[in-house]
């Protein structure tokens, strides 16, 4: 899945940055947390 993919499939479930960092994003939805590598690190399909 594309980085991008996945940021668009949290934000659409209610989940929002919390905080951008160099090793990665952290997205949560206020319970969890998942943070998110930069493009490089991306998961591959």
């Amino acid at each position: 899945m594309k980085r991008k993919d996945l940021i668009k499939k949290l934000i659409d479930n209610g989940w929002w940055l919390l905080r951008n960092g160099t090793n990665h994003d952290l997205y949560t939805n206020g319970i969890k947390s998942e943070p998110i590598p930069p493009i490089e690190k991306s998961m591959k399909s």
